[in-house]
């Protein structure tokens, strides 16, 4: 969605960064909006665990569990797939079966990327013409869509776009003490309404939950259900910034001038007024620009507004590096 160059205003927001947490004890119950989800329209199972292999395995180039995202995960997986359709069927088949990936499944991806594109050029956001199955290879096609958007491989933007199509499906990641010879215990806590939730077993998440940042990681989960424990299904670690910059739809300076609330509910730390009040200047800019940039697909906000979004991407670039998301 951001599809623009984003980076270098960053030095005055970098010690606020680490200040942003949620404090949700205070917090009375959330309302939730229902807000449709993109990615339900493509009916898959994340589940890439090579078969007989370790859930981090790579196979031609394809590494899946570094990413703490089932999302991201799919992205590498399916031009792996690709890569290997390219070299006949049993390279294919092979592929598929190493990761547990259906070729059908794949097949309807690869379609609906097409469909998406092509509404991409109708609106006028692609030249029209554009094709991604016409590219020979994967690196071919993040050749070619790095032509149309200087941050397509960059994870720390895909984050920000996650999170601008499913928010508010967000749990938060927090710690506490077990007492005296028992370590730390982590846990999530949704945002919608409070519940206790863990990661599904099948997630890429599942066994990475202890390396996340209390307090400052945050999943995006597609869908959470109710069945020996509230399991959190197809989910994505992100920090506060893209929470703050692209999820919920007021952002506001609380009366303290110290901390920030989102949709009136998620309280986060600022530390200092000047990083609260920087923060609500980004998101209001950002929003500006999209807006821009949906009623004109012509306009060059990259041109007019270069410094800002580079900002921006030095920012989540800084809180993707500190392990926040």
């Amino acid at each position: 969605a951001f599809g623009l160059p984003l980076g270098a205003h960053a030095n005055g927001c970098a010690h606020g960064q680490d200040a942003l947490v949620w404090r949700p004890n205070a917090l009375p119950r959330p309302h939730v909006d229902d807000r449709g989800v993109p990615l339900r329209e493509v009916a898959f199972r994340s589940n890439l665990r090579p078969r007989g292999c370790a859930q981090e395995g790579a196979a031609g180039g394809v590494e899946f569990g570094n990413l703490r995202s089932d999302h991201l995960a799919m992205v590498p997986a399916f031009e792996g797939w690709r890569d290997a359709r390219n070299n006949g069927r049993e390279a294919e088949r092979s592929y598929c079966e190493r990761y547990g990936l259906s070729s059908n499944t794949l097949q309807a991806i690869s379609s609906l990327r097409e469909r998406y594109l092509r509404h991409l050029a109708d609106v006028g956001f692609v030249p029209s013409g554009c094709s991604v199955s016409a590219l020979p290879s994967a690196k071919g096609a993040l050749d070619s869509l790095g032509q149309l958007n200087e941050n397509a491989g960059k994870p720390e933007i895909l984050r920000c776009v996650l999170c601008a199509g499913l928010y508010p499906n967000i749990a938060q990641v927090q710690r506490i003490s077990g007492g005296k010879g028992y370590g730390t215990k982590t846990f999530l806590v949704s945002a919608a309404d409070l519940d206790k939730c863990v990661v599904h077993p099948g997630s890429m998440n599942a066994g990475h939950l202890q390396e996340m940042q209390a307090n400052h990681g945050w999943l995006l989960y597609h869908k959470k259900l109710l069945t020996s424990r509230v399991f959190l299904h197809d989910s994505t670690l992100v920090g506060s910034i893209p929470v703050l910059l692209f999820g919920g739809g007021d952002l506001q300076v609380a009366k303290d001038r110290r901390h920030i609330l989102l949709d009136g509910n998620l309280r986060f730390d600022g530390m200092r007024e000047e990083t609260a009040v920087l923060v609500k200047l980004l998101r209001r800019e950002v929003d500006r620009l999209l807006l821009l940039k949906i009623a004109d697909p012509a306009a060059d906000v990259a041109r007019t507004a270069g410094p800002l979004l580079e900002a921006v991407a030095e920012l989540l670039r800084l809180e993707g590096a500190r392990g926040g998301g």
